[in-house]
């Protein structure tokens, strides 16, 4: 019986070995981090734009696709809207991922890193006016799982060209006439006009551009033939290079 007896003396010496070690383990990192990380800091978005060079064989059609740097190409399309940010700090367990979110939907893991593309492509429609603000949220998360507060930034993102509002003629003498427009927003404004023919006169043009960015645009034409008609259209070019262009429009300057 001694034997049973030695036995039962190791279990319970076993069992009082394992209740100590559990009373006397150490806390792990994330029961001891009840702390969120900081919040991030120093939110910037660059919107990536797509402007194809295209050739054009006339003036006329280089200054419809003219841009306000002067380079010629089609409309530019934003593809991807690209947000970076200084990394938070966690001085417990440490920072292991950043979640963002994007127009109110819910938050997403994107990893250890501080940036984060987003693809529009042709799918410009989830913005459909450019005066509404559009939200992007980051926060840090820790090795304990503890989410910090959120930062945020609010943006706009411009994809309609300008209106072309208001245009008209005035003040027209023999060598001279007065063109206006407005537009709903600031824009560079840009004029194209010819003579001679009520289409496109290759041999008979000129182009003259508004001086700075505005929405009430004046150009007055000078050196005009007297009685003569003249075609013209008009161009605005916003701040995000949308553009637009008028109809034409015609005038004549009087014989005497």
């Amino acid at each position: 019986m001694k034997w049973l007896t030695y036995i039962l003396v190791v279990i319970l010496l076993i069992a009082e070995l394992a209740v100590y070690e559990a009373i006397t383990e150490t806390p792990t990192e994330k029961s001891l981090d009840i702390m969120p990380p900081s919040t991030v800091t120093n939110i910037t978005m660059t919107e990536w734009r797509s402007c194809s060079i295209i050739l054009l064989p006339t003036p006329y059609d280089q200054w419809m696709y003219r841009d306000s740097t002067g380079k010629v190409s089609a409309p530019c399309r934003v593809e991807t809207l690209e947000f970076t940010w200084n990394p938070a700090t966690d001085d417990i367990s440490g920072v292991v991922s950043y979640q963002v979110r994007l127009f109110s939907a819910e938050f997403t893991d994107i990893g250890n890193v501080t940036s984060y593309r987003f693809a529009i492509g042709c799918c410009s429609d989830l913005f459909p006016d450019r005066r509404i603000n559009n939200t992007f949220e980051v926060r840090a998360v820790d090795k304990a799982g503890n989410q910090g507060i959120p930062a945020s930034l609010t943006f706009t993102l411009d994809t309609m060209s300008p209106m072309i509002m208001e245009l008209g003629i005035s003040d027209v003498t023999e060598t001279s006439a007065v063109i206006t427009w407005t537009t709903d927003e600031p824009s560079y404004g840009s004029l194209a006009y010819w003579w001679g023919t009520p289409f496109w006169n290759e041999s008979a043009h000129a182009f003259v551009d508004a001086p700075g960015l505005s929405e009430n645009h004046t150009i007055t034409l000078t050196e005009l033939e007297k009685g003569t008609t003249y075609h013209f259209r008009v161009k605005a070019i916003d701040e995000s290079e949308n553009r637009a262009w008028s109809p034409e429009i015609f005038f004549a300057t009087p014989e005497k």
